[in-house]
C-alpha cells in the first residue's frame, strides 16, 4: 500500500517510491520479485487427447505433416481386379510375391509360378474388399486411418458380420476409444506372448457406453514401440518435446506482444514523491489512455529493460529448428511444411518424391497387408494399390523406365528382364537378347572363347 511504501521508504532513507509496474492491472507498486532458480519444465501428457490438442490442434506444423501425408494417401488408386491396362494386376503381384502371407498355402500346395498365378486369380476377386472400402467411406476412410496411426500410433477397424459371420461393413474406431482386456496372468505365461496371446477381448468406449468386442472383429494395426507389447507408439509422442518448446516460444512471444513487446519498468526521477492523488491521476490517465489505444509518456521518468530483448532470446531460431525436426520424425521434407530457406524447383520434386516414397507408402502399405491378412483373406479379396498413381512417384518411373530401356537396347537384359524389371509380366519371345547392328568385335572368338591370334 502506498502509505506503508512510504513509511518503509522513510525509514530506509529513500525519498521515492521508484518502480511503477503494470503487472496487476496498471496499479502502482514497489513490490520487486525475484527470482529463485527456474522451475521444472511442464511437458505435456503422453494420452491420446493431450497429444492431439497440444500437437494436431494448437501446433502447425505437426497439423501440416500429417494433413499432407494423409491427403497424398487417400488419392490412391486401388486395383478392382481387371488390372491397369497391360500392366500389371493385384493377383499377378501376389503370385510373383508367393510364399508370403496370407498365400502361404498356396505357395505350399503348387510349385510353379504360372499355376500359382492362376490358382490365385480363380479363386480371389479384389472387388469384394474395393466395394467394402468403398462403403465404409473410401478416401475419407484412409485419410482418417493414415491420421490415426500418425497421432496415435493405433488403428482399430471393427468388422460388422452377418448372421453367418461373414463380414458385411468396416468400422474405423477412434483410437482413444479402444483398449484392450488382457488375458489373466498365469505362473506359466510365457515372456514372449504376442499380441494374439495376450489380448482376450477389445473393449470399445463410445458416449459413455462400453461393450467388448472379440479379436476376430478387430483389425489392430500398430506402429513400432519398444515399450509395449500391444500398443503402438505414434510419431507424434517422439515429436512431443520439439512441439511443447514450439507451443511455448509461441506463446512467450504473444506476451510479449500483449505487453507492449518489450518488459520493463518505469522508475520516476530521483527524489520524486508520489502522494495519494498523483497515483490516483495516473490510474485514471493509464485506464483513459488504454482504452483509447494512446502511448503514454512520463516526462522526468527512465525505462529499465528487464530481461533480454525477443531478438536476443533466439526463439526465432528455434521456431526454425523445431519445424525441421517435427517435420523429420513424420518422414516429410521440411520445405513441403514452409521451410524454404534451401528450395530450388529441383530440389521440391525431390521433396514430393521422399514425401511419397518414405511417408505415404510405408503406411499405405501396412494398411494394405493388414487388410488382406485379415478382411482380404476372408473375402478372398485381396487389396492391392497403384504406386505408378502418384504424380511424384511417376517421374522416377520415367527414369526407371529410360534405365531399363537402355539397358535392353544396348543388349545387356532381355525383354523378360526389362519387364520384370518393371512389373510388367513375361511375353512369349522375350527371353532372347537383342544387340544393336552398328556393334561388331575386335577379333574373332575360338571355340574355348579366346580371341584369335592369342593361345
Amino acid at each position: 500500500m502506498p502509505v506503508i511504501d512510504r513509511a518503509i521508504a522513510f525509514l530506509r532513507g529513500q525519498k521515492s517510491v521508484p518502480i511503477l509496474n503494470d503487472n496487476n492491472g496498471n496499479l502502482p507498486t514497489i513490490r520487486v520479485v525475484g527470482g529463485s532458480g527456474l522451475p521444472g519444465a511442464q511437458w505435456t501428457a503422453r494420452g491420446y487427447q493431450q497429444m492431439a490438442q497440444a500437437g494436431y490442434k494448437d501446433n502447425s506444423d505437426v497439423y501440416a505433416c500429417i494433413s499432407l501425408i494423409a491427403a497424398a494417401g487417400k488419392q490412391v488408386k486401388w486395383w478392382d481386379g481387371g488390372g491397369n491396362s497391360k500392366a500389371h494386376s493385384p493377383l499377378e503381384k501376389l503370385a510373383r510375391a508367393v510364399g508370403s502371407d496370407p498365400y502361404r498355402d498356396i505357395a505350399s500346395v503348387v510349385g510353379d509360378k504360372a499355376a500359382i498365378a492362376r490358382r490365385i486369380k480363380a479363386a480371389t476377386d479384389p472387388r469384394a474388399s474395393i466395394a467394402m472400402l468403398k462403403g465404409a467411406g473410401g478416401a475419407e476412410f484412409i485419410e482418417a486411418w493414415l491420421s490415426y496411426i500418425l497421432i496415435s500410433g493405433n488403428d482399430y477397424i471393427e468388422i460388422d458380420r452377418r448372421a453367418n459371420n461373414d463380414p458385411v461393413m468396416v468400422y474405423l474406431m477412434r483410437p482413444d476409444r479402444v483398449t484392450a482386456a488382457v488375458r489373466p496372468a498365469s505362473d506359466n505365461t510365457a515372456p514372449h506372448m504376442t499380441e494374439v496371446e495376450l489380448v482376450e477381448s477389445w473393449r470399445i468406449s463410445t458416449y459413455g457406453r462400453a461393450r467388448p468386442v472379440v479379436p476376430a472383429n478387430i483389425v489392430h494395426s500398430k506402429l513400432f514401440n519398444p515399450l509395449d507389447d500391444i500398443y503402438g507408439m505414434a510419431p507424434l509422442e517422439a515429436a512431443m518435446l520439439k512441439i511443447d518448446a514450439q507451443n511455448e516460444g509461441i506463446a512467450l512471444l504473444k506476451r510479449i506482444l500483449q505487453r507492449g513487446f518489450s518488459p520493463g519498468w518505469i522508475e520516476a526521477a530521483k527524489d520524486s514523491i508520489w502522494e495519494e492523488p498523483q497515483v490516483a491521476q495516473l490510474k485514471e490517465r493509464l485506464g483513459r489512455s488504454k482504452a483509447a489505444g494512446e502511448e503514454i509518456f512520463l516526462e522526468n521518468a527512465t525505462w529499465h529493460q528487464m530481461g533480454f530483448n525477443p531478438s536476443d532470446s533466439g526463439v526465432g531460431e528455434q521456431q526454425i529448428l523445431s519445424k525441421r525436426d517435427i517435420a523429420s520424425v513424420f518422414h516429410v521434407p521440411a520445405q513441403l511444411i514452409g521451410d524454404t530457406t534451401t528450395q530450388t524447383y529441383n530440389t521440391y520434386g525431390e521433396a514430393r518424391r521422399a514425401l511419397y516414397m518414405e511417408a505415404v507408402i510405408p503406411l499405405l502399405t501396412q494398411f494394405r497387408d493388414d487388410w488382406n491378412a485379415t478382411l482380404g483373406r476372408e473375402l478372398n479379396s485381396p487389396l492391392d494399390f497403384d504406386k505408378d498413381s502418384f504424380d511424384a512417384i511417376a517421374a522416377a518411373r520415367s527414369e526407371a523406365c529410360d534405365r531399363v530401356h537402355k539397358l535392353f537396347t544396348a543388349g545387356i537384359i532381355t525383354q523378360n528382364e526389362a519387364r520384370g524389371d518393371l512389373e510388367y509380366g513375361a511375353v512369349a519371345g522375350g527371353d532372347v537378347f537383342y544387340a544393336p547392328a552398328n556393334m561388331m568385335p575386335l577379333g574373332e572368338a575360338d571355340v574355348t572363347g579366346k580371341p584369335a591370334g592369342q593361345d
